[in-house]
């Protein structure tokens, strides 16, 4: 690739934070790094393909997707320009369990991660892949214990509560809009939006767009009188 294109978008990656251009543009060379471009709707990292590289998007949307036994599709994520993918397929060696499609046209730069590592001299990258390995299986262990809940409605407080708690307070705001959130916690979008209103009906939640209020709860995990959430 040529090193120099992209250049303020990778520098601004966790991943190479802190590394003057020179010390950038010497370890994507050592490295092999190569640019890809893809169409809308194509496919970046299909089920089953092996992965040896680690994905950045340079320009562009895409999702992760997840399809069952029946043929029906969850979301997993949502990636845009920055985002790093595919790192726990290039990583383990194993085959890709996703499917990742362009949302539009796109390109990626993908990482040789064998040749990455053997060009981290000094372990800084290691380092940081072992720490967003570590936050990533934060993000996938609490989404999983949102999903494992018996209903949509708890579902919708489960996930509240984490955010309440990851704000320190009762009063916090998510990033994710509507469509993100049925997406995030693979609900419908109408039923979603009508549990809402449900709870804030009942007076267990108050809510004006992205920022929510989690009624008799004090930000610590700690109920402080009220409703019961669940």
């Amino acid at each position: 690739m040529k090193e120099t294109e992209y250049v303020d978008v990778i520098k601004k990656l966790p991943l190479f934070s802190g590394l003057s251009e020179t010390e950038l543009v010497t370890i994507l060379r050592e490295c092999g790094a190569h640019r890809q471009q893809i169409r809308s709707g194509q496919n970046i990292i299909s089920l089953g393909s092996k992965v040896s590289g680690i994905g950045v998007l340079l320009s562009g949307n895409a999702r992760v997707v997840k399809d069952d036994f029946w043929g029906n599709s969850t979301i997993l994520a949502h990636l845009g320009q920055g985002d790093i993918f595919g790192e726990a397929f290039a990583c383990s060696g194993c085959a890709a369990t996703v499917d990742v499609y362009a949302d539009s046209d796109a390109a990626v730069m993908w990482l040789p991660y064998t040749r990455l590592i053997g060009a981290d001299a000094g372990g800084v990258i290691s380092r940081r892949l072992a720490y967003m390995f570590a936050k990533k299986n934060v993000f996938l262990t609490n989404r999983i214990e949102h999903l494992s809940q018996r209903s949509l409605r708890e579902k919708i407080l489960s996930y509240l509560k984490e955010q309440a708690v990851a704000a320190g307070s009762s009063s916090f705001t998510i990033s994710l809009d509507r469509a993100g959130m049925a997406d995030y916690l693979a609900a419908d979008r109408s039923a979603l939006s009508a549990m809402l209103g449900k709870l804030k009906k009942e007076g267990i939640i108050d809510y004006h767009k992205n920022h929510f209020v989690l009624m008799g709860f004090d930000g610590n995990g700690e109920s402080i009188g009220g409703k019961d959430i669940f």
